[in-house]
């Protein structure tokens, strides 16, 4: 996963980063990769529940940035959830758009944090005073999500949940 950021991070850095976009279904992709990452997310400690309104959903994205960007945010999760937390994600159908609500009960960021969240190198310090991972993955996640002509928003409750947002057009 550090590798795939840090090369992401180059391309992005030099304006090099292309999407190949393909129109599939989201839904089944989603869960299919989600599925791939049950065994591996169950024995971490944590639940992952998948929702969604409705089974077909066509949209146009990249498959390989989907994964990356899936990989950041159920890895951040895994990190900073404790045993028997739940990762929640639910794909909503709006008239011109889909959003992919990505949720869990971990530890939170604090409002300072969320401001600079998806910034280059932006970590959190714990209580503790230390730092888990380098600083990239949000700004990879941020910066493929606008690739692929996305939208993406936090929110959080420090010491609550994190709630990741990502609105694709359809």
């Amino acid at each position: 996963k550090l590798t795939n950021n840090i090369i992401d991070m180059s391309k992005i850095d030099s304006e090099n980063l292309e999407p190949n976009l393909e129109r599939g279904n989201i839904v089944e992709f989603i869960e299919d990769y989600i599925d791939n990452l049950s065994t591996y997310i169950k024995s971490n400690g944590l639940e992952v529940i998948f929702d969604t309104e409705e089974e077909d959903l066509e949209i146009n994205f990249d498959r390989e940035m989907m994964r990356r960007i899936l990989i950041n945010l159920i890895s951040n999760s895994i990190k900073y959830t404790k045993d028997n937390g739940v990762i929640t994600i639910n794909i909503l159908n709006e008239e011109e758009y889909i959003i992919i609500e990505f949720k869990d009960n971990g530890i939170g960021m604090s409002k300072e944090f969320l401001k600079k969240a998806f910034n280059k190198y932006a970590m959190e310090r714990s209580e503790e005073g230390d730092t888990k991972g380098f600083g990239i993955g949000l700004y990879v996640v941020f910066n493929l999500v606008k690739a692929q002509n996305g939208e993406i928003k936090v929110s959080s409750i420090l010491g609550k949940e994190s709630k990741f947002e990502i609105k694709f057009y359809k």
